[in-house]
């Protein structure tokens, strides 16, 4: 017989070493053991706000800005729980005493020698902390218990997640807390960028567009599991065709690795329907390939003066019966500069310098070559 699931969070609020957790009072039958703090998701509540409750009432802080960080699954003779994990350094308060539970700051390394330690304390052990605490890292653990909540098994894997490019830092890094709406365009790195940009400005609602039907539906699994849906809205569009979005909405457009792909009409047009949707002094942050791009220099390159889009073969493709072919408009920073100057935008800063690129959405295996990048940042005034 199947046993009942129940789904639960568990909020590690971490600091300098040291956890905050609860312990519980008599009578409960765990009186004297410690454990992290967490609780049931209720009906229509997000595993965030779940943790953010639940550490509240057994603690008194007060959290935010949490990262989903894995799953934990804890099975008992007759039941099993499957908690979403997350991990906090950003809160308000200090731990306080209540009826049923106590709470406290502790040492890591002292919890663990504790005698009374419930099972989902074992992720703070040195072979398993990492996919916790490591920002590029998520974890699955399962845990096998009994009824006297001695360990019986233990199964943890983790799983290195998409390390931001520079590019995508940058662009990241500019967001603030005034930037509610914001325009992802061309989802980037199968989803990492826009849910860092959640984590980013908490208050944000982003929607992030694709022409990649398959990508599409591989972002929305991933955002899923960050509990983020609500938040990050994905959609099938065509940044070459007039956008469904009323004028001056979004306070900032990220459109990293995407507007080079655009001829030059194309991308005239494109430029004046993101100036349209658009706040006043709401910004574009644009990366594009650069003509310095080493592909572009391989034999068999052409470029087409009246569109601006170059045909290059890809590398790895050369010596074979089917060369591959690459399409797009490159750009130098005087061509990028004249393009959006010619719309109206005020450049705040424009820059060239290469970096580490993938050939594939997913970001699994990288190019030969470090390719070359045009990065600006843009105002509407």
């Amino acid at each position: 017989m199947d046993k009942p699931v129940r789904k639960a969070v568990r909020c590690y609020l971490i600091k300098d070493d040291r956890i905050v957790v609860t312990k519980y009072n008599e009578p409960n039958k765990k009186a004297g053991y410690y454990e992290i703090p967490g609780g049931k998701i209720e009906e229509g509540e997000l595993p965030e706000q779940t943790a953010i409750r639940e550490i509240q009432e057994e603690t008194g802080i007060i959290v935010k800005n949490l990262k989903n960080k894995g799953n934990l699954t804890i099975e008992y003779p007759d039941r099993k729980f499957e908690f979403v994990v997350f991990l906090a350094d950003d809160y308000q308060g200090k731990p306080l005493q209540f009826e049923e539970n106590t709470s406290e700051w502790i040492d890591i390394n002292e919890l663990l020698q504790k005698e009374k330690i419930l099972a989902s304390i074992q992720l703070l052990k040195k072979e398993y902390i990492n996919g916790l605490i490591n920002e590029n890292y998520t974890f699955n653990m399962y845990i096998k218990v009994n009824e006297q909540e001695n360990i019986l098994d233990i199964d943890y894997k983790e799983k290195e997640i998409f390390k931001p490019s520079t590019s995508e830092e940058h662009g990241i890094n500019l967001i603030t807390e005034k930037d509610l709406n914001i325009l992802s365009i061309g989802i980037s790195t199968a989803g990492s960028a826009e849910i860092k940009m959640a984590e980013k400005n908490r208050n944000s609602h982003i929607i992030a567009t694709t022409i990649d039907k398959e990508g599409l539906n591989y972002t929305k699994n991933i955002i899923e599991q960050y509990g983020l849906s609500d938040r990050i809205e994905t959609k099938l569009e065509d940044i070459s065709e007039k956008m469904p979005y009323n004028d001056e909405f979004f306070d900032f457009v990220y459109a990293r690795l995407v507007l080079h792909y655009l001829d030059n009409e194309n991308l005239t047009n494109a430029l004046k329907e993101i100036k349209r949707v658009m706040k006043r002094h709401g910004r574009l942050y644009i990366v594009v390939r650069s003509r310095d791009e080493w592909e572009a220099k391989l034999e068999g390159a052409s470029y087409d003066e009246n569109t601006g889009i170059t045909k290059y073969p890809k590398y790895d493709t050369l010596g074979t019966d089917n060369v591959e072919y690459l399409y797009r408009r490159l750009h130098t920073v005087d061509s990028l500069s004249s393009f959006l100057v010619a719309e109206g935008f005020y450049i705040k800063y424009i820059k060239e310098y290469k970096e580490q690129s993938y050939k594939d959405y997913k970001r699994t295996e990288k190019v030969k070559y470090p390719n070359s990048l045009i990065e600006c940042l843009c105002e509407k005034p």
